[in-house]
């Protein structure tokens, strides 16, 4: 459990970032895709704020073709992206 909202249900795949699991978003009722980051990527202090600031980003671009994340967090060190 992260955050105490997202379960995690099962890993997807391995993914060249990190490990790509399927989760249940226990507030908001629905499935979702969680990309957990190695503990490296989270290493510098300012990442989760430059991942918010990029996902700002591509929101406003509306580009259909571009994924954006729902939330971002850490949970025992490690960033991890809600898709």
């Amino acid at each position: 459990m992260l955050e105490g909202r997202y379960r995690l249900v099962s890993e997807a795949a391995p993914q060249d970032l990190g490990h790509l699991y399927r989760g249940y978003d226990t507030v908001d009722d629905q499935l979702v895709m969680v990309l957990v980051l190695p503990f490296q990527v989270a290493a510098g202090s300012d990442v989760l704020s430059h991942f918010r600031r990029v996902q700002r980003a591509v929101t406003s671009l509306g580009e259909a073709d571009l994924v954006a994340y729902e939330y971002g967090g850490m949970a025992d060190g490690r960033l991890y992206l809600c898709l």
